[in-house]
C-alpha cells in the first residue's frame, strides 16, 4: 500500500512486523533503534499500543475491514502533504 501512496518516493525507509518487538500481544515499534532524527519520523498504525514508546511520532488510523470505499490512508496522505511532513 505504501508503494501505491508514495508516488513521489518521499518515504525512504519502510518497516514491517518483522522489525518489531512482541510485548503483551502487541508489536511494539521502537524508533530509537533506527538511529534517525525522530522529528522526521512517523509511525502509522491501527493499534496505538504499537507506538507506545514514541507516542508523539504515532498516527493512529482505523482498522481496514475490506470496505472498498475506505479512503483513510488517502486522506492521511493529503493531510500530511498539507502539513509539509
Amino acid at each position: 500500500m505504501l508503494n501505491e501512496l508514495d508516488s513521489y518516493k518521499v518515504i525512504s525507509h519502510k518497516l514491517y512486523r518483522r522489525h518489531t518487538m512482541a510485548i503483551n500481544n502487541h508489536f511494539i515499534k521502537d524508533l530509537s533503534k533506527l538511529g534517525r532524527n525522530l522529528e522526521k519520523t512517523i509511525i502509522i498504525d491501527n493499534v496505538k499500543e504499537n507506538f507506545m514508546l514514541q507516542p508523539d511520532n504515532g498516527l493512529n488510523i482505523s482498522n481496514f475491514l475490506g470496505d472498498e470505499r475506505d479512503n483513510e490512508l488517502l486522506n492521511l496522505v493529503n493531510d500530511l502533504k498539507g502539513n509539509d511532513i
